[in-house]
């Protein structure tokens, strides 16, 4: 989202350019990816029906949702003091935003004024002529009210897989992040299957436990996937701690204190550690668990990091739920007279 280039406005005739929205890149606040700047959106009062919108080339074949950063002035929870005012749709050029059968959409909802928040869509009822092969992403102002600014960050798929997800992202966060005599040093995944372990200079990242984050949790279900009709509900996701060992490995034993310098860096005393658009926390732990000496340990140093992460799950594939059932009240009469 740190380019507006792809980004065009258009009024509800999706052909006529919009002036009523403006789209450009905000370098000046945090966002929540890490890049250095993200979509900034200013909607004047008169963009109601108006469009944002993109071409994209994305295949969506085993991917189960997607995920949206976004930062507004302006709440939306769909009540009356707070509609939504973001449609967002999809399109192909096997079935574009014109098609009868192109009924798929989702209302973005924002929770609090000025503060990043992460929008999960399900994508498991979206046709199958959009989901193999994405060429548009539309969205579309239905509520402008007196104007608003909102910021949208990054805008990806994804299928969460925690375990997974977590070691590929600790891997990427290290892997030629770092020379040593002008060669960048890879990051790997330990295999105790493989018959070899990958060449020195090299970071090994060891899984060692997994451990529920109990006192972490949290119960019940937060809703999601907002249609005119209604919404589904989202499991809260179940938390874990994943820890790995992370040592530097050398042909040149003064190397290893560089590289070991860099992991610190990275990890302590807490870090951050992007998965799937979302920050987790990674750190160094400062009292690793006692082991028993072993020979294969001997002149290593490594460092414990600690990964608190959770077992996402989708909402079931069902119709989305009104937000509120009938709801009779009876009372007594003769209360009500006073008697």
């Amino acid at each position: 989202m740190d380019n507006a280039g792809p980004w065009s406005v258009f009024q509800a005739d999706a052909v006529t350019p919009s002036g009523a929205i403006v789209a450009a890149v905000d370098g000046t606040i945090a966002t929540a990816s890490g890049q250095p700047g993200c979509l900034s959106v200013t909607v004047s009062p008169a963009a109601t029906g108006h469009l944002l919108q993109r071409n994209v080339a994305a295949v969506l074949d085993g991917f189960s949702e997607l995920r949206l950063w976004v930062r507004s002035e302006r709440r939306a929870d769909g009540s009356s003091d707070r509609p939504f005012y973001w449609k967002l749709r999809l399109a192909s050029v096997a079935m574009d935003f014109n098609a009868l059968g192109n009924t798929w959409y989702r209302l973005l909802p924002v929770q609090q004024e000025n503060t990043w928040e992460m929008v999960r869509v399900s994508i498991s009822d979206l046709p199958g002529a959009i989901r193999s092969s994405v060429t548009s992403v539309r969205l579309e102002c239905i509520d402008a009210g007196q104007g608003f600014r909102c910021r949208l960050d990054e805008f990806i798929a994804v299928k969460p897989q925690m375990v997974a997800d977590v070691e590929t992202a600790l891997v990427d966060s290290m892997h030629n992040r770092v020379t040593i005599a002008g060669t960048a040093v890879p990051a790997a995944l330990l295999n105790p299957d493989a018959a070899a372990a990958p060449a020195p200079p090299v970071f090994s990242v060891i899984p060692y436990e997994i451990r529920r984050a109990d006192e972490l949790a949290r119960f019940g279900e937060t809703r999601g996937d907002f249609t005119d009709t209604g919404f589904r509900l989202w499991p809260t996701p179940l938390p874990y701690y994943l820890f790995y060992d992370v040592d530097a490995r050398v042909a040149d034993v003064s190397q290893r204190a560089a590289l070991l310098d860099f992991v610190l860096q990275r990890f302590s005393p807490m870090g951050t550690l992007i998965v799937n658009g979302a920050p987790l926390t990674a750190e160094i732990l400062a009292a690793p668990p006692v082991e028993p000496l072993q020979p294969s340990r001997f002149g290593r140093t490594p460092l414990r990091v600690r990964v608190t992460a959770a077992q996402q799950s989708e909402p079931e594939a069902q119709a989305s739920v009104r937000p509120y059932r009938n709801v009779i009240v009876e009372t007594d009469q003769r209360a009500l007279r006073g008697v």
